[in-house]
């Protein structure tokens, strides 16, 4: 192989990675947006007056689901992402609560994209109560906290007599 056809192939193959590392990042942030609208969807979905709502005595309610998930988000992109800093707030009304569901995504999705861009945030493991863990595992994690927790809002919406906001997001 000479010099010419060397650092050709060298240069498709850097070429090829990082358009694949984008890529990937796109899908994340993607499915990032989707998830946190139908998590909004999902709240909206509840009529005001059944915020305080319980499945049973030692569960969450309603709202505390919805805080606790945004609390999770905010630690987790702030602490271990290096997203800048939030303003919690403690939502009283529906549609602070909607408000205060958007923002703090947004800002989840912030710092996801940053982390996406920096290998060395995304691949260095950092301590964590669970074990050491990576951007990228920090990131699949606060995906699966959210799907947690707003599946636990569909059960209670059910129990509410009140059919949930359809599935979207693939």
């Amino acid at each position: 192989m000479n010099r010419i056809t060397f650092i050709l192939f060298l240069f498709v193959g850097i070429f090829s990675n990082l358009h694949a590392q984008d890529e990937a990042a796109n899908e994340i942030l993607t499915k990032w947006e989707n998830a946190s609208q139908y998590t909004i969807n999902m709240i909206d979905s509840m009529p005001a007056e059944h915020f305080d709502f319980r499945a049973t005595p030692d569960v969450k309610m309603f709202r505390e689901q919805i805080t606790h998930i945004v609390d999770n988000m905010i630690w987790l992109s702030t602490d271990y992402l290096g997203g800048e800093k939030f303003e919690k707030i403690e939502p009283t009304t529906k549609e602070e609560h909607i408000e205060y569901m958007r923002a703090a995504c947004t800002h989840a999705a912030k710092a996801m994209e940053a982390a996406l861009k920096d290998s060395t945030l995304l691949n260095t493991q950092k301590d964590f109560f669970a074990g050491p863990m990576t951007g990228r595992q920090i990131i699949r994690l606060m995906h699966d906290h959210v799907t947690h927790h707003r599946g636990q809002m569909i059960i209670y919406l059910r129990m509410k007599g009140l059919k949930p906001a359809k599935y979207f997001g693939w």
